[in-house]
């Protein structure tokens, strides 16, 4: 379970880095590349709360994401959020849109309901309970390139998490399933 979390950590930094989301935001470092610690972040008057803004990665995922059987704060979304601010990114936030048992169904039927005009980045861990419940590999497939066409035709970036089928299908069901993620890759 470490090396899965850490993997997503860091297919995600890489993303991020790869796609400049965060280079225009204020990080640890100011224009000079010195470290600044004496300025405040700009505070919106009418709310009391800081006014930067706010760069969302979505997440939308299964149990997995949703962190069943943690704490909020332990779910990996959270944890990803928590090392951009140790890193001194504090107006990256983070949506989990984790919910336990989904498929790439309804993921595609709730994808733009989690989207919001901040995010910037959309991490799709969807397709374990396709598998679990026997969908057709060309089903996952069609279900997650309408979650992908939409998060294009929003111009977000995109990390597509790899998902492997469970033994107990077959090797057919298994190879194929597996090639769902390298197309979809190659397609997008």
């Amino acid at each position: 379970m470490r090396f899965r979390h850490l993997t997503c950590v860091s297919l995600l930094a890489a993303v991020v880095a790869g796609c400049g989301v965060l280079a225009g935001c204020a990080g640890p470092q100011s224009q000079s590349g010195q470290a600044d610690q004496t300025a405040p972040a700009p505070v919106d008057p009418a709310t009391g709360q800081s006014s930067e803004p706010v760069i969302e990665i979505a997440f939308l995922g299964d149990s997995l994401t949703a962190g069943l059987g943690l704490l909020a704060e332990q779910a990996y979304p959270n944890v990803i959020k928590q090392m951009f601010h140790a890193e001194g990114y504090t107006e990256v936030d983070v949506v989990n849109g984790g919910s336990s048992g989904d498929t790439t169904a309804g993921g595609a039927r709730r994808v733009e309901q989690l989207l919001s005009a901040n995010t910037r980045i959309l991490v799709v861990a969807l397709g374990g309970n396709d598998a679990l419940r026997g969908l057709t590999v060309q089903q996952t497939h069609d279900n997650l390139a309408s979650i992908l066409d939409q998060a294009v035709s929003r111009r977000l970036a995109i990390m597509l998490a790899g998902m492997l089928a469970p033994t107990n299908l077959g090797e057919d069901y298994q190879k194929g399933f597996q090639n769902v993620f390298v197309r979809l890759s190659r397609e997008y």
